[in-house]
């Protein structure tokens, strides 16, 4: 008998049941793989979303260092004083006011540079030392008017922030003389003078010298008050000032923080007033200078027509728009010229630190001694401690395309 192999086949029928569950799976893997495409794409999406959106709101962050400069800005000072007057010039201009004192020969022992070295032409204001009468301060208020010069002597071969000139008048007797100041007399300057000395501080001398013959108001104490401010700031509104009283000595230190922000469309919203400066030399060197050529412009228009005119103060604008009595062009006037000027790109703020002593040494007859006649300050920059506070974009061009990968390996 032959051996034969024969093949022998299987046939696995599918049923109905097996179709359908191997189906059911196809499709539920399909529709795993959907979500998780839908929802890498949804976050992907999301991501991008927030980028853009951020990146074009154009976010800044804050950088602060504190680093040493060679280059130090120099500060603005102002100087508030109250004038002092010489009896004989007084007397001599206004001899109805004067008289002689009761008892000339103890008041010129007491005064002798009051008497101009003989008892006949001792003088003294008749309501001198008591409170002063109508006719009295309006004689010293024509006084001041007419003043021109500062009432302390500078030193600047050290500091060298320029000389001192008239910048403003009170009612009173007050007169502010400013040094350093971008509000100059003979026109605008477009950066802050430079400090470059190599050595840690630099110092300004100031001197006030009150003589014996020397006739003020009562009431002048402080007798004079010092402003250290950015020199394209009013001294009125930002600066730290000092009050000065007569027979002391201040070293006041100064120290230096700088902003520096972004123009738009950042939010910091700023102006670089350098660089308009520069394109033509007539823009403004910084916001308060904005506004008030803005102001000038209207006040010219305000002369032509007859309109009532307005000031420059910086709170006018809340004020008018308080009262609602004000015609409406004064309101837009004043409003607009405060919205139009932005604040500047560069920012200087100025602090100080004093130390005070009693009495002046001077040096008098190979000695060294106490001069209570005098006022004395000196200021002191310190320039190795500058801070910088620096706003830059949060985003830069080139992340647009590095964030969005990363943003999405986060989800």
């Amino acid at each position: 008998m032959e051996n034969s192999i024969q093949p022998t086949s299987y046939y696995l029928k599918e049923t109905t049941e097996h179709r359908r569950e191997r189906h059911k799976k196809r499709n539920l893997c399909r529709t795993l793989k959907l979500l998780i495409f839908v929802g890498c794409l949804s976050g992907f999406s999301f991501q991008t979303v927030e980028f853009l959106t951020n990146f074009y709101k154009y976010t800044t962050v804050v950088n602060i260092d504190a680093k040493r400069t060679d280059e130090f800005p120099l500060p603005a000072l102002t100087i508030c004083s109250r004038y002092f007057y010489d009896f004989a010039e007084y007397c001599k201009k206004y001899s109805k006011s004067c008289m002689s004192p009761k008892d000339t020969e103890s008041f010129c022992r007491e005064q002798p540079l009051k008497c101009n070295g003989t008892e006949s032409h001792a003088v003294t204001p008749k309501d001198f030392p008591s409170q002063y009468t109508v006719d009295t301060f309006e004689l010293l208020r024509e006084m001041t008017y007419k003043a021109t010069d500062p009432p302390f002597t500078q030193h600047p071969e050290m500091f060298d922030v320029g000389p001192f000139y008239l910048r403003s008048k009170s009612s009173g007797f007050d007169v502010c003389f400013t040094s350093g100041s971008g509000f100059g007399p003979t026109g605008l300057r477009t950066t802050p003078k430079m400090s470059s000395r190599l050595y840690k501080l630099t110092s300004e001398y100031l001197n006030f010298t009150q003589e014996d013959n020397i006739y003020f108001p009562s009431d002048a104490e402080p007798f004079a008050t010092l402003y250290i401010h950015s020199p394209f700031q009013s001294f009125r509104t930002y600066a730290k000032k000092l009050e000065l009283n007569m027979h002391k000595q201040y070293f006041v230190y100064v120290s230096l923080e700088m902003q520096k922000l972004l123009p738009p469309p950042y939010e910091t919203n700023c102006e670089n007033y350098e660089d308009l400066w520069r394109k033509n030399h007539t823009a403004p060197v910084s916001r308060e200078m904005c506004e008030h050529m803005c102001l000038h412009t209207h006040e010219k228009y305000f002369e032509q027509t007859g309109e009532h005119q307005f000031t420059t103060d910086e709170n006018e604008c809340f004020t008018i728009l308080k009262d609602e009595n004000s015609d409406s062009f004064r309101k837009d006037t004043k409003c607009k010229c405060r919205q139009k000027c932005r604040d500047g790109c560069l920012k200087l703020n100025y602090d100080i630190n004093v130390l005070t002593q009693k009495g002046l040494w001077v040096h008098d007859d190979d000695i060294y001694q106490r001069d209570f006649r005098r006022a004395a300050v000196n200021i002191i920059l310190e320039k190795d401690n500058v801070r910088v506070l620096s706003f830059k974009p949060q985003y830069m061009d080139v992340e647009l395309v590095r964030y969005i990968p990363e943003a999405s390996t986060r989800q």
